[in-house]
């Protein structure tokens, strides 16, 4: 690796996350605002470490992954709602 890429690597806060595999982003969901989140925490959290950033990228998974559930709980809710208007 060039040193030219090393020091994009340590200027870029988001640099090897892309080694723990692809992001859990679904085509229907925003991928910049996923790696908004991941860049967010990282600068929160300041991983200096492999393991500290499996820890970080484990963190932005699961609150992305739960705030796609919270969306679909509401989605499912107003449209049992809408449902049983229509039957009334």
């Amino acid at each position: 690796m060039s040193q030219a890429n090393d020091a994009s690597r340590l200027n870029n806060p988001l640099a090897n996350f892309e080694a723990f595999g692809p992001a859990p982003v679904l085509s229907s969901e925003n991928l910049a605002d996923y790696q908004e989140l991941l860049k967010q925490l990282v600068s929160s959290l300041k991983p200096r470490d492999f393991l500290e950033k499996i820890l970080v990228k484990q963190i932005v998974d699961s609150t992305w992954e739960l705030s796609r559930y919270s969306r679909h709980k509401i989605l499912a809710v107003e449209r049992r709602y809408r449902e049983n208007e229509k039957k009334h």
